[in-house]
């Protein structure tokens, strides 16, 4: 399972320990924004960690150069910031 926010991976969990389903012997699940518990999890979440201070500072200079020059921001202007995989144990098995 991909949650693309935490409270969805913790309910998955959730749905698991309900369900009788084993992370990760029966299913597994990825996190997508590196909470703050997610290695305190059992089994820890494996999550994609964001660069979310760049992706503000970046979107901020691009809106600020519009400003500035007074000029529209194009949807077609864009940069890659590259994201991290943490992986944790309970990608295994």
């Amino acid at each position: 399972m991909f949650a693309a926010v935490e409270s969805l991976a913790i309910a998955g969990y959730r749905a698991c320990r309900a369900t009788g389903r084993r992370i990760p012997d029966d299913i597994k699940i990825i996190g997508f924004s590196n909470l703050e518990m997610a290695d305190l999890l059992d089994p820890p979440l494996t999550t994609i960690r964001q660069p979310a201070y760049a992706i503000g500072r970046e979107e901020a200079t691009i809106l600020f150069q519009g400003l500035m020059k007074n000029r529209a921001i194009l949807t077609s202007q864009s940069q890659e910031l590259k994201s991290e995989l943490v992986v944790r144990a309970f990608t295994g098995g």
